[in-house]
């Protein structure tokens, strides 16, 4: 699949699939990695959202240590910009990340 290369929501959402979708058969932690991490450089690495994304990508794929990491800065981005219910989201599944879980969409 070809995605437009400068468009970060493009990308995060395919990324955000991929990523957290319920059915094993869809999700592509390498994948999703590597699209979330495009659409945080494509943000200069300030967009909550896509960082949230980034987030949830390296969990699927087990580095639950950056994920946490990655998280975090999500967070800060979040607040940055007044929105303390989509901190607050994030902090929810930074909770899952130290505890070793990726997140998944509900079914």
């Amino acid at each position: 699949m070809r995605l437009a290369p400068g468009n970060f929501h493009a990308l995060n959402n395919l990324a955000w699939l991929l990523a957290t979708c319920p059915l094993e058969t869809i999700r592509n932690g390498p994948e999703a990695v590597a699209l979330a991490r495009r659409a945080c450089e494509l943000t200069g690495f300030r967009e909550p959202i896509p960082l949230n994304t980034l987030a949830a990508a390296l969990a699927e794929t087990g580095q639950f240590t950056e994920a946490v990491q990655m998280c975090a800065r999500a967070v800060e981005a979040a607040y940055a910009r007044q929105d303390v219910a989509l901190a607050e989201s994030f902090r929810a599944a930074a909770r899952s990340y130290e505890e070793g879980r990726p997140y998944r969409l509900p079914p």
